[in-house]
């Protein structure tokens, strides 16, 4: 829709006059960090499949530790396998990071809010998306991983961990969307 069909829109009210001021308010430099979001996730992706298995053990040392504590266990690091614990069958591997839910976190604040800021601002947020994606990825992997291991006994725990993993990412999306839209809800207002 062209910025000058907008005035047509307004008369109307909605979602459809919504969406006609936010097509309206797409600059070039949020295509290209948009773009640039996009490219990172896919590197990341690509790069945590083929990581070497001393950073592995680094990246997977804030769970083990994490779930350590909470459930009062001792894990050491077992190459090319993960974080093993000592006195329960459980093993915190690559697959337990969270990647996939780190970048899809990434993607969603920065190409979803982006629009809402103006210039510096712009390059501001989506470093703070970058960092809050990686710490809230982390800790909503981590929870994933304390809720999944009352489950160890039951035939089906594969099958319950996946389970458990998808509700918990999916409700910090949807979480993270809300809190976001309501944060940035009145810059975007402010730039009307």
């Amino acid at each position: 829709m062209k910025c000058t069909q907008v005035k047509q829109v307004k008369e109307r009210s909605g979602p459809s006059r919504e969406y006609a001021r936010l097509f309206c308010n797409i600059k070039p430099i949020d295509i290209i960090l948009a773009t640039l979001t996009v490219v990172l996730g896919i590197a990341a992706l690509s790069w945590y499949n083929a990581i070497n298995d001393n950073v592995l053990r680094l990246l997977l040392w804030p769970h083990a530790k994490i779930v350590g504590a909470f459930y009062h266990i001792t894990m050491y690091y077992q190459p090319d396998l993960g974080y093993v614990a000592e006195k329960i069958p459980f093993v915190i591997g690559q697959a337990c990071m969270g990647i996939n839910f780190i970048v899809m976190l990434f993607c969603l604040m920065t190409c979803v809010f982006i629009c809402r800021f103006r210039g510096f601002h712009k390059i501001i947020f989506f470093t703070i998306s970058l960092t809050t994606s990686v710490i809230v990825g982390v800790l909503v992997s981590c929870i994933r991983i304390i809720g999944s291991i009352p489950f160890l006994s039951f035939s089906q725990f594969t099958t319950i961990h996946t389970g458990v993993g998808i509700t918990f990412y999916l409700v910090a999306l949807i979480c993270s969307y809300i809190l976001l839209d309501n944060m940035t809800r009145g810059a975007y207002e402010k730039h009307q």
